[in-house]
């Protein structure tokens, strides 16, 4: 509010000419690129719910599972997790298909959350908290390159509806998620975080098909033969 208030009382030659005049309509008034950043705003809300949400929620997790010494061991085993599978990601990066990987991810998250809400054993239970911490690593980086790859001439405004839109699902999947943890246990609480993986492998299954939209040439009209 603050910045806002110092930049309306700015005076207008103040203003550098050239940002001025490359001003351009925001991307929601797009039509071409309005569906993508609302595929990558829902991307981006429902995976920052489940990141965010899934560690904070973890000792909560661990202490109705049976594991009543293992809860701050967990959460360090799932951001371990995150860090070694970010670091890879960084030097990977370029040799992956950004889409494709995140459906990848986004399919196998699903799976082992299942298999995390069942499992009793608490050495399978870290053991299936470090893959979900790898499978989550990559998918936020590499949204990102996505977004930049199909929202080339607006990059730096895709990013901050990304940033936004992640912060807001980490605030507000909270709410949710200790809501079925309180009502029906931890299983509920793990099964809540595999749905909304699913609901990212839609989102990532629907900006697929968007770039392939955009990515196939329009056909010219046939020519009518000269009589």
């Amino acid at each position: 509010m603050l910045w806002l208030t110092f930049m309306n009382k700015l005076p207008r030659g103040q203003m550098a000419a050239p940002i001025q005049d490359m001003k351009k309509p925001s991307l929601l008034f797009d039509r071409g690129n309005r569906m993508i950043v609302v595929l990558m705003i829902c991307f981006a809300f429902f995976y920052a719910g489940i990141e965010t949400n899934f560690a904070n929620f973890l000792p909560s997790i661990m202490l109705e599972k049976g594991g009543d010494n293992w809860g701050l061991f967990a959460v360090s085993t799932f951001w371990t997790a995150i860090v070694i599978g970010r670091t890879v990601i960084a030097r990977k990066a370029d040799q992956l298909h950004p889409l494709r990987f995140l459906k990848l991810s986004a399919a196998l998250m699903i799976v082992l959350l299942a298999v995390f809400a069942l499992a009793t054993h608490i050495a399978a239970q870290l053991i299936l908290i470090f893959f979900i911490g790898l499978c989550a690593a990559g998918m936020f980086p590499i949204a990102l390159t996505a977004s930049a790859l199909m929202i080339e001439n607006a990059i730096d405004e895709a990013t901050s509806y990304f940033i936004a839109a992640a912060s807001l699902g980490g605030a507000c999947l909270s709410f949710l998620i200790g809501f079925s943890l309180e009502w029906a246990g931890a299983a509920s609480a793990v099964f809540v975080f595999a749905f909304l993986a699913v609901l990212l492998f839609a989102a990532a299954i629907q900006m697929n098909r968007s770039r392939k939209k955009e990515t196939v040439p329009a056909q010219p009209p046939a020519m009518k033969a000269d009589r």
